[in-house]
């Protein structure tokens, strides 16, 4: 039986994984890194920001969804900007304080969505969802 695609739990699971995979990146660099407590903060700062953002790209494609084609393509775009602003906000600071963490860990923070996103769409499988592969450009009814 196939589910359908609930976004908040999609994003659960997305973020779920992210912490996840963030665990054990920071379990891995208590045997490597000569300073673990600073790889640590820039690991979770780097997760939080990738969360944050995570978050908003779901707000804005459900709020998208209901708006005429031109308006929602300046909003999607409007969007992006802040997440891009937000990221290279997140990247100056960590530069200005970069005595108290590492900028290669807050870096792969922020990479870390990419490989939980593939992870929470194999737990959606596993839980007898539809593999998800696109979008579709048609305005869908929400209240079938």
């Amino acid at each position: 039986m196939k589910k359908e695609v609930n976004l908040r739990s999609t994003l659960w699971y997305i973020i779920a994984s992210a912490i996840v995979i963030s665990v054990v990146v920071y379990i891995i660099s208590l045997f490597i890194t000569s300073s673990p407590l600073k790889f640590g903060f820039g690991l979770f700062y780097g997760t939080a920001v990738s969360c944050l953002r995570m978050a908003m790209l779901a707000k804005a494609v459900d709020t998208s969804v209901d708006m005429d084609a031109g308006a929602s393509k300046k909003y999607m775009l409007g969007q992006y900007n802040i997440r891009m602003l937000m990221t290279i906000a997140a990247l100056v600071l960590a530069a200005a304080i970069r005595s108290r963490l590492s900028i290669v860990a807050l870096v792969i923070g922020l990479l870390v969505m990419q490989p939980a996103v593939y992870i929470a769409n194999i737990i959606y499988e596993r839980k007898g969802g539809e593999k998800i592969e696109g979008i579709s450009t048609k305005k869908i009814n929400r209240n079938s």
